[in-house]
């Protein structure tokens, strides 16, 4: 049987999280407008709370499609949302994601039936979801990782590493109002109860502090970031983000940030993404890239030309009092 050119097949994987799966959908729904066959990995559990909706989305967006794997847990566990759930999860669902997605099919597999669809060509994974690297290095695929919240939260979660070194974190009293000054973009606006939760423990040994610096180290690996932001709404941090992960200006300040895309890296089907593989001496450089941009390469746009919702009487936006939350549905509004 004479195997058809098929598009580009892209694996979509989000932290099992409301406020990460809503954008990462909204993510594989823009790049299978594009033309990109997706997949879309989510645990068992996720799975069963979404069946009821599945059938109308993947009706809308045919190349889109679900693939559910075990957290490791038993279906009685409470999954209660704490980072002791979630530390033990990301160690549980490794293997059960890399058998997933060598399941879908590799372009070095010579198993046909796998090859009916397209061979996987790379992974995007929450930025909170370091096995997700490891399997992408083990598979030899290039991976993207996504940040659901946002430019000023990457800026001060890449910072960490540097609020140690300079002794800001652990807080050595507990004034959450201190201003922090270190971070660049983030002038006048960074205070300590601004930081990420994980800056609020008091002992940077701890397995969850070093979790979030895995996270980090994690991200750093990949061949790009993309934000789910628009320059709008971060004007003050995106030109830093723009500068190179975790570096030092010469006042000692940290920029975090990642390198934007410029269109002229590898062409994937995705030809916005720029692969940017660093010297030692450059520090860790990423491409980043918003999904508003994203929105722009697809038949899918923000102008009011795209697919119909069937909802155009709704002008009442009203979004949970969280940043995973308010920021896709300020987007949208």
């Amino acid at each position: 049987m004479e195997i058809i050119e098929k598009p580009h097949h892209v694996v979509v994987h989000p932290f099992p999280a409301q406020g990460h799966i809503k954008p990462m959908l909204c993510l594989a729904q823009l790049l299978s407008e594009a033309g990109l066959y997706i997949t879309f990995i989510i645990t068992h559990h996720i799975h069963k709370r979404l069946a009821d909706y599945l059938p109308s989305l993947t009706a809308r967006f045919p190349n889109l499609h679900f693939q559910s794997i075990s957290d490791g847990f038993p279906d009685d566990h409470p999954r209660k949302v704490n980072s002791d759930y979630f530390n033990e999860m990301k160690i549980k669902t490794k293997p059960h994601f890399k058998q997933a997605v060598v399941s879908l099919g590799l372009e070095s597999s010579d198993n046909r039936s796998s090859r009916l669809r397209p061979a996987v060509s790379c992974i995007i994974a929450d930025g909170y979801l370091v096995y997700s690297f490891d399997v992408a290095e083990e598979l030899t695929l290039p991976i993207f990782t996504f940040v659901s919240h946002g430019a000023c939260f990457l800026q001060a979660y890449y910072c960490i590493p540097t609020l140690i070194q300079q002794g800001h974190l652990p807080f050595p009293d507990d004034d959450m109002n201190h201003e922090i000054k270190c971070v660049i973009g983030l002038e006048g606006l960074l205070r300590r109860k601004n930081l990420p939760s994980v800056c609020m423990l008091r002992e940077v040994e701890s397995p969850v502090f070093q979790s979030a610096v895995n996270d980090i180290l994690g991200m750093n690996r990949s061949s790009g970031v993309i934000i789910n932001t628009f320059d709008e709404l971060e004007v003050e941090c995106l030109p830093h983000v723009d500068r190179g992960s975790n570096s030092e200006d010469t006042d000692g300040k940290s920029t975090g940030g990642v390198s934007k895309f410029d269109g002229k890296g590898p062409k994937m089907g995705m030809e916005q993404f720029q692969v940017v593989h660093p010297s030692p001496l450059q520090g860790h450089l990423h491409t980043y890239v918003m999904i508003e941009q994203l929105a722009k390469f697809t038949a899918l746009k923000f102008d009011g030309k795209g697919p119909k919702m069937g909802m155009e009487q709704f002008h009442v936006v009203h979004p949970s009092p969280l940043q995973g939350h308010i920021k896709p549905i300020l987007c949208l509004a």
